[in-house]
């Protein structure tokens, strides 16, 4: 099944970043104008305030110099002074409708809609009433004073308002620019990743030993190489672990097999009338196909452990009265064998006891085996550390990194004598693993080998505390 073909990083990026500079020139546009009109209208309204106070003290004077002075105002200051009765004293827009009053040195905006047969009205405003005088001094007449500018004539207005219209047309030709520039920095970017991509196309289980082009600068595509590498490194160990492990099923499988093939002709020719043939024959019939179960058997388990099937419940118990239990079983199964404990009686673990136990077998019946006899094995406990040696022949320091390695054999001339299917340490390695144990080998050849269980510090107890308590 073909997969699609995937869209383009450096297109999906080109589209990101320029979404991402309209989101920017939009907003930038929109506080921009948002700010420019709060200044303008600040600015304006300082300034209508300014006029409003000049035209009252104008209002105020007794002197016949009013029309002069109040000419002197701006024309876009739209001014309107009324009397009691609504009469427009002076203005200079007839056409503007006469304003409430604003609270103290405040402005407030004044907006109908179809006002002008040619638009609306839109101003900014402050109005106020004062008293002031008649010439005979005796009582005060009332005037209304307005001034406002008309924001729709207001050029800075219009300028700040046209703002949006004109960076929404220039934003066009910036995102076409930016969209063809973030292209080719994005293309000229991604060119190491698609070298990777093409490279790594090209390795398959066949090439595992070939590796990415680490060369270049220090930044994440030279990091994404080297987990690469990394990656194709432990694929090729794993391909050639299992490459070695189905040649060497296939190994195991063959001579049984052979033997049983042979066997089977034995009988075939002359088992029928012989019968001394044909129960030599049966019996290594049995023999063989027990050791083919127990081959199986010994697969099975280690996947289920690799697999993370079956649990493992801790549980606390004395160390010296379960090795003793151990080296006495043995004692039972192989009576030449001689055993040493040093354990001292304090100690106490928190592990699951079969999974410990099964273990040890595996380690002792190994000594066992490869020792001349009689055997001499011995347990010892320290620092944490359970150790199970022998006297043996020994492991050479070639072969001492792949004992734990499945059907690995360090005695090869020994396959077939020891009657191993070479699972042992295999197996007693997943199951460390499973119950968070550390556990290696040292061995001296013609002098001995020893295996090391190292516990967690929080799965070691002593007796003077309470072996109902869990570890914390």
């Amino acid at each position: 099944m073909r997969l699609p073909h995937p869209k383009s990083l450096s297109v999906k990026i080109t589209l990101f970043f320029t979404a991402i500079i309209f989101i920017v020139v939009l907003s930038f546009t929109f506080l921009m104008t948002n700010s420019l009109t709060r200044t303008l209208e600040k600015r304006r309204s300082n300034e209508l305030l300014h006029y409003l106070t000049i035209l009252e003290n104008i209002i105020s004077q007794k002197n016949n110099k009013n029309t002069v002075s109040i000419n002197s105002i701006p024309y876009y200051i739209l001014y309107k002074i009324t009397s009691k009765d609504n009469t427009t004293l002076y203005t200079n827009d007839p056409f503007i409708p006469l304003l409430p009053v604003t609270k103290e040195n405040t402005t407030e905006t004044f907006f109908k809609k179809d006002f002008f047969l040619d638009g609306d009205l839109n101003l900014i405003y402050s109005a106020k009433s004062i008293y002031i005088q008649n010439k005979d001094e005796s009582n005060s007449t009332p005037v209304h004073i307005q001034v406002a500018i008309d924001m729709q004539q207001d050029d800075t207005n219009l300028i700040v308002q046209g703002l949006p219209a004109v960076f929404l047309l220039y934003i066009i030709p910036i995102l076409v620019i930016s969209g063809i520039l973030g292209f080719f920095v994005s293309n000229r970017f991604l060119r190491p990743i698609k070298r990777i991509t093409s490279h790594a196309k090209e390795i398959s289980g066949e090439s595992l030993n070939e590796r990415l082009d680490t060369t270049g600068p220090q930044d994440e595509i030279r990091e994404l190489a080297c987990t690469f590498n990394e990656l194709f490194a432990r694929l090729e160990e794993d391909f050639e672990r299992q490459k070695r492990f189905t040649s060497d099923v296939a190994h195991e499988l063959k001579t049984p097999l052979a033997v049983i093939s042979g066997y089977v002709n034995l009988l075939l020719r002359w088992g029928k009338e012989d019968p001394k043939i044909l129960e030599e024959s049966l019996n290594m019939l049995k023999k063989e196909c027990e050791s083919m179960i127990t081959m199986t058997e010994n697969l099975l388990q280690l996947t289920r452990m690799e697999n993370n099937k079956g649990t493992y419940e801790d549980e606390i118990f004395s160390l010296r009265p379960f090795l003793e239990d151990v080296i006495q079983s043995y004692r039972i199964i192989s009576p030449d064998t001689e055993f040493e404990l040093d354990c001292p009686e304090t100690v106490s673990v928190s592990i699951n006891k079969n999974g410990l136990l099964e273990i040890l077998r595996i380690l002792i019946k190994n000594s066992i085996d490869y020792s001349p006899k009689p055997a001499h094995i011995i347990l010892q406990w320290e620092n944490n550390i359970l150790s199970v040696k022998d006297r043996g022949n020994g492991i050479s320091p070639q072969d001492l990194p792949y004992i734990f390695d499945r059907f690995y054999r360090a005695d090869k001339a020994r396959t077939r004598k020891s009657a191993g299917s070479g699972l042992g340490l295999s197996i007693a390695k997943a199951l460390a693993q499973r119950l968070n144990l550390s556990i290696r080998a040292e061995s001296i050849e013609k002098q001995g080998t020893t295996i090391s269980i190292e516990f967690s510090p929080e799965s070691v107890l002593y007796h003077d505390r309470n072996l109902n308590e869990k570890p914390k």
